[in-house]
């Protein structure tokens, strides 16, 4: 639900030559994303290969929702472990 996988033309691929990996479920009324979804990424993929992890507060497409300050910080936790 992020606005740069919807209304950006993937520019941050043309720009910083990145490939996103998508995370939570998309569509109005869906829950934040939350640390166990990105938790479980992290565990199904090389961590080496991810460079950087975006977070947009709030979700604007499930209706202004947003990630639990607590879920927040362990996903800080996580990308500087």
């Amino acid at each position: 639900t992020s606005h740069l996988l919807l209304h950006e033309q993937e520019a941050y691929s043309k720009l910083c030559g990145m490939e996103v990996l998508s995370l939570g479920k998309t569509g109005f009324g869906q829950p934040p994303l939350g640390l166990d979804q990105l938790q479980n990424c992290l565990e199904n993929h090389n961590p080496g290969n991810i460079a950087a992890i975006l977070l947009e507060l709030p979700h604007r497409e499930l209706g202004g929702k947003i990630t639990p300050w607590e879920e927040i910080l362990g996903m800080q936790q996580l990308a500087n472990d």
